[in-house]
């Protein structure tokens, strides 16, 4: 099996490189593992993965938005809030939690406060529910 992996990986990798016409092998390439290339791109990620899991079940879409605490040339790290202004409260704002996005890459992270790092995007949701 681990050798089947290998050659697939190789004649991939062959191809990708243009050593071989796909065509002519009638081999795929792997697809590309995309994700968000700007700020915009992943705040609307973070904010349309937050809504699809039903992490905030009693906030609005329209009510969330990101607040961007740090940038480097491969991530994001996002603070999630709750506009009370616009949402019918009388503070501007209120963190709900943070998140480290990957550029280029579909990886979320959430952090978790109390252990002081990230972990993987499943374990907002299992701590959310554990509330």
């Amino acid at each position: 099996m681990r050798n089947l992996i290998l050659t697939l990986l190789i004649l991939n990798l062959t191809l990708l490189a243009g050593c071989v016409s796909a065509e002519r092998s009638g081999l795929k390439p792997l697809a590309e593992i995309t994700g968000p290339e700007t700020e915009q791109e992943a705040c609307e990620i973070l904010i349309e993965r937050v809504f699809e899991a039903r992490l905030f079940t009693a906030i609005s879409r329209e009510c969330l938005f990101c607040e961007l605490e740090y940038n480097d040339d491969r991530t994001f790290q996002f603070a999630l809030r709750f506009n009370k202004r616009k949402c019918g409260g009388d503070t501007e704002s209120t963190l709900l939690d943070r998140f480290l996005i990957c550029q280029r890459s579909p990886v979320i992270l959430w952090y978790d406060s109390s252990e002081d790092r990230y972990l993987p995007w499943e374990y907002a949701f299992s701590y959310r529910n554990a509330k």
